[in-house]
């Protein structure tokens, strides 16, 4: 279990998600978030950004929440396992396969060599790749300067 230091408002700004939708998809039972503070606010990790981002990306490409969801929720062993690592290591990708009103995540924790192979030889009608460091990489650094700021002002 990460800690969760971020408010509803900075996990908003890094990941680009509207704070009336962040709070439907939480409301709809989206999200397994859970946490709040001594006021009751509700509170974030690290690794909760990195799902509310990959929701954020699938809407964006006509994912369904709901679908989408089902998706950032299944990758997100991958963002706590690639977090233990340096930042300069945080390469890894997800093959995500969508069978209908069934989203799976096929492959994980895969390099650049491997998406190739796999796309390569899988005869997915719908696959998708996410690059799942890339993500981590966004929302890390993202927490961090919107942090700095904030201690700033």
């Amino acid at each position: 279990m990460y800690p969760k230091p971020y408010s509803a408002g900075s996990i908003c700004r890094v990941t680009g998600v509207n704070p009336v939708t962040l709070r439907s998809w939480r409301n709809r039972g989206l999200l397994e978030i859970g946490g709040s503070n001594e006021e009751g606010w509700t509170r974030y990790s690290m690794i909760d950004g990195c799902v509310i981002a990959t929701i954020v990306l699938l809407t964006s490409k006509k994912f369904q929440a709901e679908s989408a969801s089902t998706i950032a929720e299944a990758l997100r062993g991958s963002f706590e396992k690639l977090a233990t690592y340096p930042i300069d290591s945080w390469r890894a990708w997800a093959l995500v396969d969508i069978d209908g009103e069934n989203p799976k995540v096929r492959l994980s924790w895969l390099d650049e060599r491997h998406v190739a192979i796999a796309l390569g030889r899988l005869q997915w009608e719908h696959a998708h790749v996410i690059d799942i460091g890339q993500i981590l990489r966004r929302v890390a650094l993202g927490l961090a300067k919107d942090k700095k700021e904030a201690d700033r002002g």
